[in-house]
């Protein structure tokens, strides 16, 4: 069964009911602290591979809108196309 976070605090929650943190994270891979806590405020490939490892799933899994599900990056001018697409609609709505 596939585990549907709701959003990054849902993640960190997990994490630690797993018995992780970005320092254990960190360490157990080599990299700083500050690559593990950078995957939970942007997109950041090598972050969110090693909390996807931890969580025993796939980074698309974790995160369905920076991931396809055939392991590729979706590319961050569509995410940010989307947003901003997004956000125009909200206005729209607003305004009528």
């Amino acid at each position: 069964m596939i585990h549907h976070f709701r959003d990054q605090e849902d993640i960190k929650a997990e994490l630690r009911r797993r018995g992780h943190n970005s320092i254990s994270l960190g360490k157990a891979h080599g990299v700083a602290p500050s690559v593990i806590r950078m995957a939970f405020i942007s997109p950041s490939r090598k972050g969110e591979i090693i909390i996807a490892k931890a969580l025993r799933m796939k980074p698309w899994e974790v995160w369905p809108d920076r991931w396809n599900p055939d392991g590729s990056r979706i590319n961050k001018r569509h995410m940010h196309a989307s947003k901003a697409s997004a956000l125009m609609h909200r206005q729209n709505v607003a305004a009528a």
